[in-house]
């Protein structure tokens, strides 16, 4: 599925739409790599504030839940 908006397309998977669907996104030119990131869903009230997670209450802090501690695959070697 394509997505456009103030020149920008997102392609996502069909299943990823309905969870996404309003919400608000950024591309972050200065992260490591550059990438896309939600800043708001109203899908969802739960979310994370290491902001790799949401739709899930949040573990707490340094937890092995937490995504902030989980290697992205860019951090991988």
């Amino acid at each position: 599925m394509v997505v456009e908006a103030s020149g920008a397309r997102v392609l996502l998977e069909p299943e990823v739409y309905p969870v996404l669907k309003g919400s608000r996104l950024d591309y972050g030119p200065a992260l490591k790599p550059p990438r896309f990131r939600v800043l708001r869903n109203p899908n969802t009230p739960q979310k994370c504030p290491c902001g790799r997670s949401f739709g899930r209450p949040y573990p707490g802090r340094k937890s092995p839940q937490c995504q902030a501690y989980r290697p992205m695959p860019w951090d991988e070697p």
